[in-house]
This record gives C-alpha cells, sequence and structure tokens, in this order.
C-alpha cells in the first residue's frame, strides 16, 4: 500500500515534489524503518517467501520515495538512506540466491544514480558497484529460467510476469525480464560516471586503479550478443559510454594542441593531461587490450542486421524528441544507430590512446594492429556523398542521468561528434605517432610480418595504408572533413550548443593531428596539409564561442586563446583575415571577465 501510494506521484508530468503524506512518513523515520526491514534476514522462516515479498515492496516504495521528490528532497532522502549504507545492502542483494533479489538491487542502484549517488560515493565504492552491474550483464538467462521452473522458487514469477503467463511462454519472458535488468544496470554505471558533470579524471583514475578488471568487463559487456527475447538491448552501447566516460578528456583540451595558455590555467592543464595518460597506462596493463579493442570492432562490423530485424520486425526504441536527426528518425533511434555509437566511441578510445602512447610505452605493433580500425572507418575509398547513412553520422550526446526532464534536461552533456570525423583524426593520429618516432617510412621496407601483429590485419594491409599516396588521399580528404565538420556543428547551432561546441572541437583537433604529421614529416606533406592552420584558427574561435553562449568560460578562454596563439606563426600563404584574430581576442577577454566575476 505505501508502494502504491508513493508511485503515485512518480507520474505526474511538470515538477515533482513530495505529498504532504509522503513528507510526514520521512519526518516519522520510514526511511530507516523500511532499511531496517530490508537489512532483516529471516532464515527459512515458515512465511519466508511473503517476507521476501516485504523486502520487494519495501525498497519499490524507497525508489518510489525517491523518484517523486523533487532535487532538494532527493538528495535529502539519498544522505539518509547512505547513512543507512543502501549500497552495500543493493550489492548484498546482488549475491544473494534468489533472482528477485538481483532484480531488486539491480534497479534500486539504477534509482539512487539517478539521484545523485554519483556525487557522494568514493572512486572505490563506484568501481564496485560497476563490476557487481558489470558481472550481472555478463551472467546469461539460465539462473532465471531455473528459479522459475522450479517448484520451490516459481512463487518469485509474481513479481517478474503476469499470473496467467502460459507454462510454455515461462522461458522466453524470464529471459527478457533478465535482460532487461541487465539494461537497468548499465543505466546505473552512466549516472555515477556522469551525475551532473562527467566525473573528474582523478575520480576515474583512482576507480580503475582500485579495480583495474573494470576495464576487461566492460569490454566484454560491449560484445555481447543479442539474444531473440530481446534484440533491442543497449547493453553493448552502455558499456561503450561508459568507456567513453572513463577515458574522457576534459572538454577545454584540444588533444594534441600546444598553445600559448595562461599561467594560472596551466598547472591544472598539465594534471589533467597527466591524469588521462595515467588512465590509459591502466588500459595499457591489461592484458591484450589492444586485441579486445579489436574484436569490439569487428563484433560490430559483423552484427547481422537483418536477422535481429527479423527478430522483431521495425522495432525502436523511443528517445528524446527533436534531438538530433532529421524527419522521421528525430523521435526514435534505430539499430544501425546503436552500431554507428558503438563505432563511434572506439573510434573516440583509439584517438585517445595514441596522444598517450608514449608516455604509456603503447607500441608500434599494438598501434598497428589497430591501424586497419581507423583506415576502415575512414572510409578513404568513398566520397564524402557517400557517407549518409544514419550509422556513419550518428554522433553522441549523453546528458546525465539525474535529469526528470527530458525535455529540458540539467546538467553538462557528454557529447562525441559522429565517425566521419573521428575516423580521420584515430588515423592521422596513429600516423603521427609513428612519424614521432621515425618509424613511418620504415614501414614500407619490412619484408615480414612483426611478431605480436594482431590476425585481424596483415602486413600488406598496414604498408598500403602507410603509402605516402594513401597518406595524401587521407590529408585531402581530413581538409574536407574538417570544413564539412565545422558545417554540420553551424547546423545543430539552434538545436544544440553542446553538440555544436563538440564538432568545432573535433574539426580543431584533425586539424592540430594534420599540422603534428607536417611536423614530424620533415616537409613531405607540407603542400597537402597547407589551410589546415587558417582552418585550425576558424574552428577554435568557433568552439570558443559556443562555449561562452554554454557559459563554459574556462573552456572558452582555452580555446580562444588557442586560437589567437596559432595565429600569431600562420604562414602569409593560409590567407588568414586579420578580423578573425581581433575577434578571438575579444573572446579572449570576454571569457577572462567572466571568469574574473565568478572568482
Amino acid at each position: 500500500a505505501l508502494n502504491e501510494e508513493f508511485h503515485k506521484n512518480t507520474q505526474i508530468l511538470g515538477p515533482r515534489m513530495l505529498t504532504p503524506f509522503a513528507r510526514s512518513c520521512v519526518k516519522a523515520g520510514i526511511v530507516s524503518t523500511m532499511l531496517s526491514v530490508l537489512r532483516h534476514e529471516w532464515p527459512r522462516h515458515p512465511n519466508y517467501q511473503g517476507r521476501y515479498y516485504a523486502q520487494y515492496w519495501t525498497m519499490q516504495g524507497l525508489c518510489a520515495l525517491l523518484n517523486c521528490g523533487n532535487d532538494s528532497e532527493r538528495r535529502s532522502l539519498l544522505k539518509e538512506m547512505l547513512e543507512e549504507d543502501v549500497v552495500g545492502l543493493c550489492l548484498r542483494f546482488m549475491q544473494h540466491g534468489l533472482c528477485v533479489m538481483h532484480h531488486l538491487g539491480i534497479n534500486a542502484l539504477r534509482t539512487l544514480a539517478e539521484a545523485f549517488l554519483g556525487h557522494h560515493i568514493s572512486s572505490n565504492v563506484a568501481a564496485e558497484i560497476v563490476e557487481a552491474v558489470c558481472d550481472y550483464a555478463l551472467r546469461g538467462p539460465e539462473n532465471i529460467v531455473k528459479q522459475m521452473n522450479n517448484h520451490a522458487t516459481a512463487w518469485q514469477s509474481a513479481v517478474f510476469m503476469h499470473k496467467n503467463t502460459p507454462p510454455d511462454a515461462v522461458s522466453e519472458r524470464t529471459s527478457r525480464v533478465h535482460a532487461i535488468t541487465q539494461d537497468s544496470g548499465m543505466c546505473t554505471l552512466l549516472g555515477i560516471l556522469h551525475p551532473f558533470s562527467v566525473q573528474p579524471r582523478n575520480f576515474c583514475l583512482d576507480m580503475l586503479r582500485h579495480k583495474p578488471q573494470i576495464l576487461d568487463l566492460l569490454l566484454d559487456c560491449t560484445i555481447l550478443d543479442r539474444q531473440p527475447w530481446y534484440p533491442e538491448t543497449q547493453v553493448p552501447l552502455k558499456a561503450c559510454k561508459a568507456l567513453s566516460l572513463l577515458f574522457d578528456c576534459p572538454d577545454y583540451i584540444i588533444p594534441g594542441l600546444s598553445t600559448r595558455f595562461l599561467t594560472k590555467y596551466e598547472e591544472s592543464e598539465a594534471r589533467d593531461y597527466k591524469t588521462i595518460s595515467q588512465v590509459v597506462a591502466v588500459l595499457a596493463s591489461r592484458r591484450d587490450w589492444n586485441e579486445k579493442l579489436i574484436e569490439v570492432w569487428m563484433h560490430l562490423e559483423e552484427e547481422d542486421i537483418e536477422k535481429v530485424q527479423r527478430l522483431k520486425r521495425s522495432w525502436m526504441i523511443p528517445m528524446q524528441p527533436n534531438r538530433y536527426a532529421k524527419g522521421t528518425q528525430q523521435k526514435f533511434i534505430r539499430l544501425e544507430v546503436l552500431l554507428g555509437g558503438c563505432r563511434t566511441i572506439i573510434l573516440r578510445l583509439i584517438a585517445t590512446i595514441t596522444h598517450a602512447a608514449q608516455s604509456c610505452g603503447i607500441t608500434n605493433i599494438q598501434l598497428e594492429s589497430l591501424l586497419h580500425v581507423a583506415y576502415r572507418s575512414f572510409h578513404i575509398d568513398y566520397e564524402d556523398e557517400d557517407l549518409e547513412s544514419v550509422d556513419y553520422e550518428y554522433g553522441l550526446v549523453q546528458h546525465p542521468t539525474t535529469s526528470q526532464s527530458p525535455t529540458d534536461p540539467k546538467g553538462i552533456p557528454h557529447a562525441i561528434p559522429n565517425r566521419s570525423i573521428l575516423g580521420p583524426i584515430a588515423l592521422i593520429q596513429i600516423l603521427v605517432v609513428f612519424a614521432q618516432r621515425k618509424a613511418l617510412m620504415g614501414i614500407q621496407t619490412i619484408r615480414k610480418a612483426p611478431p605480436g601483429l594482431s590476425s585481424s590485419t596483415s602486413l600488406d594491409h598496414i604498408q598500403q595504408i602507410t603509402h605516402p599516396d594513401i597518406i595524401r588521399r587521407a590529408i585531402k580528404i581530413s581538409q574536407k572533413r574538417i570544413l564539412s565538420t565545422m558545417q554540420r556543428g553551424r547546423e545543430y547551432v539552434i538545436d544544440d550548443n553542446s553538440l555544436t561546441c563538440a564538432y568545432f572541437a573535433s574539426a580543431a583537433e584533425l586539424a592540430v593531428a594534420l599540422i603534428a604529421l607536417d611536423a614530424h614529416t620533415e616537409g613531405e606533406y607540407t603542400a597537402d596539409v597547407r589551410g589546415a592552420r587558417k582552418q585550425l584558427v576558424i574552428a577554435l574561435g568557433n568552439a570558443a564561442q559556443m562555449a561562452l553562449n554554454l557559459g563554459q568560460y574556462q573552456r572558452a578562454l582555452r580555446f580562444a586563446s588557442g586560437a589567437v596563439s596559432v595565429a600569431e606563426n600562420i604562414p602569409a600563404d593560409e590567407d588568414l583575415d586579420p578580423a578573425i584574430t581581433e575577434k578571438n581576442k575579444r573572446r579572449v577577454n570576454q571569457a577572462l571577465a567572466r571568469l574574473e566575476y565568478h572568482i
């Protein structure tokens, strides 16, 4: 009865707040009392089924209480629950013998994560939650099916299924419930890693130091097969998103951009760069890490879309309306988009890894093994007009799961542009590392595949990709992608400044990679790269303006000052309009003024 009463207010549209009845219950101490019920154990009590039902509805009631409050009320309730070790209780439920308690623990953690849990737990606890949720996601449905078909434990079906479910449908329906719960658990990870803004880099580093195996678990989750009872699963995409949040560069950093910056902010930037390198080092210490990344990519490539569509004809998953898609695609997210999102994130990971390759001891052979992934995503054999598929063009904007309103999301979104730009970034950046190591030209003279090269590629393929003619074509296409990506960003200005800023920043990152390739190849590609510095200045200036619009002033200062710094040394033949530099100087002053005001 309490659960039903609390749930009534979760259906209300618009601003939420606890009802007078709910507030009275909270004041009377219901949170502590309900958690006492949840902690209690009755070994083989004659009515043990009823006791577990009581615990199930008690936790459901607490979750409903959290969901129906406003932000302040939710934070207050969460604080009280944490004092009673609600997280430890959920983790204990996930080790219980009964499936109904696993289900309860997973869904309760998701509710807690959506109520700002990420702000109130240590990195060690966060890592333990990630490990537990991934372990659950990697389990098959055999245990729950067995319990539903066992007379002694079949009473749990009252929670999972309609009472009139025919016996021959029990296996399929309980398997579907299990898969839905796996999806729910992965949402918990996103809530913990992105409670309002993305967790600080040192928080993620401490998580990985405490439980480095969570990287292996997340990579395993990204290659889970779609099952006929739940082909629309988003576990692989959500696992990829969790990886992207763990390896995310702070949004004010353009990887590879080294320019004059204001002294008071240089220390924090250097610290963030070091932390990112340390995060990558944890990945690089895991056995066969590069083979696992390749396996994820190959699994995505081999996914049989037609087979999935046959399993559930024309299925679609509702998403936030009016977001980043055109026409009839506005209200739905399709399977091709889920796959495209995973590919986008893997490319972002590869690009981030290359930036830390020197400090993390990543070998040439490991990068050579990844080379074909970047090359295939580049679509170097096609012109841009052939690349209009939903899969290829899909970028990611992840809003904090603490946002209660899909039409007015709160917090700082995490944005990753599409793979039409990330493919070139990953490929050019790998070439830059080879050039830095004076190994690029030497690849053409190798006569035998080096030991340790991935079986997914070959020496012939590597030599093809690194041939000067192919590199020149890659540079030419990259120059086009810089322009098209900035144009894509301009198209999103009205709808979303966050995604627009991400597009301009990624165009700048590709321009930086082209300039670095020129710098480390002794002028061999100077003529091909010409114009990239001008586009870098323009992209940085536009990104700075978007950051100003978003009220992200340190980010705006970084981009605008970077644009001014690059312009100071730009060759005359790039024909940069002096008015652009003056505009960027004004952006620097505007960002500084706002930062000083906030201080």
